[in-house]
């Protein structure tokens, strides 16, 4: 089986499916990304996602999430 060979910055890439109804599947991926590159791995996956966008009724959402590490250092900031 062959896969797509992903960025170097992109350290782990995770995807977890499930039945959505009458509306098919819904899928989410986790994709784990070294700090300095999340900008280019954001592009990187909307351009991953282009080529499906031809597909009636084909959605795709990105949303950033932050780690409980990451989560807690912005509990910690002050302003």
């Amino acid at each position: 089986m062959r896969y797509t060979k992903f960025p170097e910055y992109i350290i782990k890439w995770r995807v977890f499916s499930t039945a959505d109804g009458k509306k098919g599947v819904k899928s989410y991926n986790l994709v784990y990304v070294e700090d300095a590159n999340i900008a280019e791995a954001e592009i990187y996956m909307v351009k991953l996602q282009q080529e499906f966008t031809q597909i009636d009724g084909y959605v795709y959402k990105v949303e950033s999430l932050l780690s409980m590490s990451d989560y807690q250092k912005v509990l910690a900031l002050k302003l």
